[in-house]
């Protein structure tokens, strides 16, 4: 016959010699960066877990046409001041010209810069190869890029994972290349990211143009465009038809690390703000086993009879209870505590970032913070001292409708006899739904 180790379960439930404890982790990561070219630096912000690769910016060598020197001028005029010359059989190296091609923008042998006119040199590479220069040396390369990888941070689950940057200041305009797409960036301040969707473009100011498969994309504050990636990862779609970005999202970027301030996003949407972990319907809902859904065990060595005969049992002891459930404001926190380690810190980023209530079940009543991974789910899990996962999963159904997931290891001894053995579930799951209080 089957002796139950409820006590197993109840250990669970209660914060559970099964959790570790971990150190507070402040979320998004952020890692202020740069991108470098032909001398000039754009200032980034590389939010969570965000790698960059800086393309090679393109060159060619130029060298006197004619018998004689060529001057470089400080911009790209014949009025403008001399920094220097190209002697007659030099060479020097071109990274950049002006958006008619008249003149180069050239690197001199004593690590100045300066301007040379194409009527009267000689090229030797490909010249529509080069990045459009403005004819201001302190200005960002136009064309120049980098390639960007990024996915979820383990340990900020739900936290956005990019690279947000802006024009720099005193620039109008700025045209960047990001893994193959074409960005021209008015006054803008965009957050670009790398998710299921492709490579995401987000405007939080500003406006800007994106630019693939021969298709531009107009985007103003407020929206974005994803562009999807082919086999080898090259993002080579079309841009997306523009849509609301979502503002919990942007609350969690940080703006206020960049050069020049950026103003309020545009108010969200009703599309976007009727969304269902949008808001809760109430302050208290009523949980209680879901009799449509029976404990399953995910994985484990119990078998299909076994699971439906422990599954019965477990259930008859977590009666329904009524609790507060709430979302965390930005900027708050709460102590959880954890069973063997005192307590840990749970914090709040943004909006519908972190939502607590308090499982009852087995006389024992646990505090649950658990924190969104995506739209509409949060978890609160651990990893336990035998490696599997355990503690709480909370779905948003509907503003009045939660569902809640109890997430543990369980095990059962089997008797035949004088001789016993146990089997295991590591990931047995109970499943219950919150109805709305009024």
């Amino acid at each position: 016959m089957l002796s139950r180790l409820a006590i197993a379960f109840a250990l669970l439930i209660s914060g559970i010699s099964l959790r570790t404890s971990f150190a507070q982790t402040t979320c998004p990561a952020v890692a202020p960066d740069s991108l470098t070219a032909a001398g000039q630096t754009l200032p980034l912000i590389r939010v969570g877990n965000t790698q960059i690769a800086p393309y090679p910016v393109a060159t060619v060598t130029i060298s006197p046409a004619g018998r004689g020197t060529v001057n470089v001028r400080a911009k790209p005029s014949a009025q403008a001041a001399l920094v220097g010359s190209i002697p007659v059989g030099g060479t020097v190296t071109a990274d950049g010209r002006n958006a008619d091609g008249t003149w180069f923008h050239v690197q001199l042998a004593d690590g100045g810069t300066g301007w040379a006119s194409a009527s009267v040199v000689k090229v030797d590479g490909d010249a529509n190869t080069l990045s459009t220069r403005s004819g201001d040396d302190s200005t960002f390369p136009s064309g120049a890029g980098f390639a960007l990888t990024a996915s979820p941070d383990p340990n900020c689950p739900g936290s956005p994972n990019g690279v947000l940057l802006q024009t720099p200041d005193g620039t109008d305009s700025l045209i960047l290349n990001v893994d193959g797409v074409a960005l021209d960036l008015n006054k803008a301040t965009v957050f670009i990211t790398d998710d299921e969707q492709g490579l995401g473009i987000m405007v939080l100011q500003g406006s800007v143009q994106v630019e693939s498969a021969s298709s531009v994309t107009p985007l103003e504050a407020g929206v974005e465009t994803h562009i999807t990636r082919s086999a080898d990862g090259r993002a080579t779609g079309k841009p997306s038809d523009p849509a609301a970005s979502d503002p919990r999202l942007i609350a969690q970027l940080p703006v206020a690390k960049l050069g020049q301030p950026v103003e309020a996003t545009p108010a969200a949407t009703p599309d976007q703000t009727e969304s269902a972990d949008s808001a809760l319907s109430a302050s208290s809902y009523q949980f209680a086993i879901d009799s449509s859904a029976p404990p399953t065990c995910i994985s484990g060595e119990l078998s299909a009879d076994e699971v439906t005969q422990e599954g019965k049992t477990l259930i008859q002891n977590i009666p329904p209870w009524t609790t507060a459930v709430r979302f965390l404001q930005p900027g708050e926190s709460i102590d959880v505590p954890v069973a063997g380690s005192g307590a840990k810190t749970v914090s709040a980023m943004a909006v519908d970032q972190v939502i607590t209530l308090t499982v009852e079940d087995y006389g024992r009543k646990n505090l649950v913070a658990a924190t969104q991974v995506s739209a509409g789910h949060y978890e609160d899990m651990h990893t336990a001292a035998n490696g599997s996962r355990v503690g709480y999963r909370v779905e948003m159904i509907s503003p009045t409708a939660l569902k809640l997931t109890l997430v543990f290891t369980y095990r059962v001894t089997v008797t035949a006899g004088t001789s016993s053995s146990s089997r295991s579930c590591d990931d047995f799951e109970v499943y219950l739904t919150g109805t709305a209080q009024s």
